[in-house]
């Protein structure tokens, strides 16, 4: 159970990062 339970938050933090790499990507081609 613990172990899904950490699946779930890496994969939370993980989505996060790429929301974050997504939204530096469109700055950039916005410049």
């Amino acid at each position: 159970l613990e172990l899904m339970e950490f699946r779930a938050s890496s994969a939370e933090k993980e989505s996060e990062l790429l929301k974050k790499q997504l939204e530096d990507l469109q700055l950039q081609l916005a410049e």
